[in-house]
């Protein structure tokens, strides 16, 4: 019994005067992925974070992020460079790490920055690499796209020589993945009723035309009911129930249509995320709200639902005619009216101005003195009758149209009313 309590107790030292050697390694308890500009969305943040922190024990170096939006006083390597030693990163003793750093300021930039023996883990001419791929991935996909991106192209780097083909086989990679996403892309509900107001026969109904919507123009559509936001905007849980679910993951474009019964914030909206977003303008999202808002008044929000997967295909499928504004044509024809009535005016001017005028003469010079006598001066009215009419009343309405769209991180827009 003594020689087994010996052999734990034993252990139990080794374990302990090991514990500091493996934290020196580096530490899993600090947050590397660090946005202060909210670009990225909580969820993203989450998952970039986890993925630097999956490769760190493969690499053997830090990874860190560091995205930012002013750089004050500092110079951008001053920032960087106090960012990195100040918040606990680096691996083992030298404090190995690679440190992107992004400011997207007026002006967006970027570096990177290598610490300990990450410097010898990836030359000038593979962080040039680096660098140049990330420039071509920041105009052209989603901030989270560029960020996952960059880490796959720093794991080619530090496990050998990284180049531009490298960059391409990451991509190529990324197209399998998506790929792979759309026939799974069958398997997201097509409509989600959590306030329970549509019967069965009506999802069999919507569902049929909104996945004829996604086979045909690639575009992830969904219906979406409820009457709790959990504390956020009806826009921010549209947005928010697309990311959770995967509606536009890998850059796939995505429109939801959420109609909320939240007690005292009763409205529908419109919400797109990606590439879909630049077809869904303000006018294109207002023009769906005048003819959906008939049916959501009198609550037919099947007729609401159908009318709005009609406005879909006709939007991502190019058929859709923006309506037309008289406002310039009336605008036209009152300025000719003004015009044409000043020169009109000018011309009557001009022919008083050419006419002889003659001396007046009384009306009763016409007449022989003492020929007409005029006795009775008296009139009288057979007739009278008064109408009234009312004064028309402006009809109410519901609350006005609201539009919001962004274009970073890969796009969104959206806008509704309430009810």
């Amino acid at each position: 019994m003594k020689k087994v309590l010996s052999i734990l107790f034993a252990a139990f030292l080794i374990f302990a005067v090991s514990l500091p050697v493996l934290a020196d390694d580096y530490k899993d308890d600090v947050y590397r992925f660090n946005d202060f500009t909210g670009t990225f969305s909580d969820n993203d943040a989450k998952r970039l974070n986890a993925a630097v922190d999956e490769m760190i024990p493969g690499l053997k170096t830090d990874l860190p992020v560091y995205v930012f939006d002013s750089l004050g006083e500092e110079s951008f390597d001053e920032k960087a460079n106090y960012f990195y030693e100040h918040n606990g990163f680096g691996y083992g003793d030298d404090k190995s790490g690679i440190l992107l750093a992004i400011c997207l300021g007026d002006k967006p930039t970027f570096n990177l920055y290598r610490f300990g023996t990450a410097k010898t883990l990836i030359d000038d001419k593979e962080e040039q690499a680096i660098g140049d791929a990330f420039v071509s991935d920041f105009a052209s996909v989603s901030y989270y796209t560029v960020i996952d991106r960059y880490l796959g192209n720093v794991s080619f780097a530090v496990k050998g020589n990284f180049t531009a083909a490298d960059a391409d086989s990451t991509k190529d990679a990324e197209k399998d993945t998506a790929a792979s996403g759309e026939e799974n892309a069958g398997d997201l509900p097509t409509v989600v009723d959590n306030a329970d107001v549509l019967t069965e026969d009506e999802e069999e109904e919507l569902s049929s035309r909104i996945e004829e919507i996604r086979d045909k123009y690639d575009v992830n559509y969904v219906i979406l009911t409820g009457d709790d936001n959990e504390g956020l905007s009806a826009d921010g849980y549209a947005f928010e129930f697309l990311k959770e679910n995967g509606y536009d993951s890998n850059g796939q474009s995505a429109v939801v249509f959420y109609i909320c019964f939240e007690p005292g914030n009763r409205c529908w909206r419109t919400a797109t995320r990606n590439s879909v977003y630049k077809k869904f303008t303000e006018d294109v999202i207002n023009d769906i709200d005048d003819h959906i808002e008939p049916d959501m008044k009198a609550g037919d929000y099947f007729d609401a639902c159908l009318t709005h997967a009609k406005y879909v295909k006709n939007i991502v499928s190019g058929k859709y005619r923006k309506p037309v504004d008289r406002t310039p044509v009336i605008i036209s024809l009152l300025v000719g009216a003004f015009v044409g009535l000043i020169v009109g005016l000018m011309r009557l001017a001009s022919c008083k101005k050419a006419m002889r005028v003659v001396a007046p003469v009384d009306a009763h010079e016409y007449l022989v003195k003492d020929s007409f006598n005029l006795r009775d001066k008296q009139v009288y009215y057979l007739y009278t009758t008064v109408t009234k009419t009312a004064k028309p009343k402006s009809s109410s309405s519901s609350g006005g149209s609201s539009y919001s769209s962004s274009s970073s991180g890969g796009g969104s827009s959206s806008g509704g009313r309430s009810f």
